[in-house]
């Protein structure tokens, strides 16, 4: 036998071994590839659910004729606040804010 020649077990040995490594690699290139494709769907999903932009831009007449199609919002303090309007209360302490949020 040649000296560099290989006995047939060292040959099964490295054959064992190289195709441990391409298993190990199609795992890793099929585990980036998934990871890839979430990626992108959560991506997608993300700018579907996003408005395009900041703010809406409309004509007066089109945001008075929307407006005009909603319901009319009920007095939650007479004419002071209505349902879903933001209300910030500033005042001294234990003059009753919390009561009127309430």
């Amino acid at each position: 036998m040649k000296a560099n020649a290989l006995s047939a077990d060292e040959m099964k040995s490295q054959s064992v071994d190289i195709l441990d490594v391409d298993i190990e690699q199609f795992r890793i290139n099929n585990f980036v590839k998934l990871l890839g494709d979430d990626l992108n769907d959560n991506l997608q999903q993300l700018k579907a659910s996003q408005p395009a932009d900041l703010l809406e831009v409309k004509t007066a007449n089109k945001w008075i004729e929307q407006a005009s199609r909603r319901p009319i919002p009920r007095m939650l303090f007479s004419e002071f606040w209505f349902e879903q309007e933001l209300c910030i209360l500033f005042a001294d302490t234990n003059v009753g804010k919390t009561i009127l949020a309430v």
